[in-house]
């Protein structure tokens, strides 16, 4: 559901772009002198709905690289490969909202398609039929490779991998301690001394929500079943699957197959 969210989200940024540019180039419609006061506004409108237009493309990434760092690579796939597939498809459908055809603009090129810098300050910059349908096609193969499943799987993955080095560099390797020195083996059993509850610590947790993310549970997982108590990667091998079950509401079958994994990756190293 999250895919199709992220698509949703990519094609309606373009939309709202060139939309808006549409019914800006509406507002020309009937005015047939170019010393027209009213053409000079409409262009200094278009100026600002491109500033407008840099702004949408923007701030959702700037908002998202400091809100959900974990979810800004995913987020920058969806909304630029987004804009790259999208793009051709919103302007022909802009351009049919103006009443010129789209093939009709394809052949000729596009008049002021760009603010620009000129000698006389700002002015539009034209995009001719050579170069149009060559970005288009571009645009459309790079939304495709970008937009593929795999492809916006394979950030994920990148960004759980990110934050497991981050948490890994704050674990602190145990000291070594020194060897003891031999002792002289008594014939009179000693008394059995009582063993200690292990003690849980800030380490024991990060190893534990550190395994975890390496194999590849969410966060949100995580923080359930480390919410419920479970602190050490003993405690967590030590429940059982239904117990996981109900902490975290996932299914038996999926409960027993995290399980499962942590007592490979304890036992067996992964294998």
């Amino acid at each position: 559901m999250r895919y199709a969210h992220g698509i949703v989200f990519g094609s309606l940024l373009p939309g709202i772009v060139f939309i808006g540019a549409a019914l800006i180039n509406l507002m020309d419609y009937g005015i047939t002198d170019p010393a027209d006061p009213r053409l000079a506004a409409i262009w200094d409108l278009f100026l600002m709905w491109s500033l407008i237009s840099v702004i949408i493309f923007v701030v959702p990434m700037i908002i998202a690289r400091f809100a959900k760092r974990e979810l800004f690579r995913e987020i920058a796939i969806f909304e630029i490969g987004g804009f790259a597939f999208f793009t051709p498809l919103w302007f022909c459908l802009a351009t049919e909202m103006t009443g010129r055809s789209c093939i009709e603009i394809m052949l000729s090129g596009v008049d002021a398609a760009l603010p620009g810098p000129g000698s006389h300050g700002i002015i539009g910059l034209n995009i001719e039929s050579f170069m149009l349908v060559p970005i288009f096609l571009g645009l459309m193969v790079i939304g495709v490779i970008m937009l593929r499943p795999s492809f916006v799987k394979g950030s994920e993955t990148t960004g759980k991998r990110t934050e497991l080095d981050a948490l890994r560099e704050t674990v602190t390797e145990p000291e070594a301690e020194p060897a003891a020195e031999p002792e002289t083996v008594s014939t009179v059993a000693p008394d059995i001394p009582t063993v200690p509850l292990p003690v849980t610590d800030e380490s024991s947790k990060d190893e534990l929500r550190a395994m975890l993310l390496e194999l590849g549970f969410l966060a949100p997982l995580i923080d359930q079943i480390m919410g419920a108590g479970i602190s050490s990667i003993p405690e967590l091998v030590a429940t059982g699957a239904d117990q996981i079950a109900a902490i975290t509401g996932l299914a038996k079958k999926e409960a027993e197959d995290l399980h499962m994994q942590v007592q490979k990756k304890v036992w067996f190293g992964g294998i």
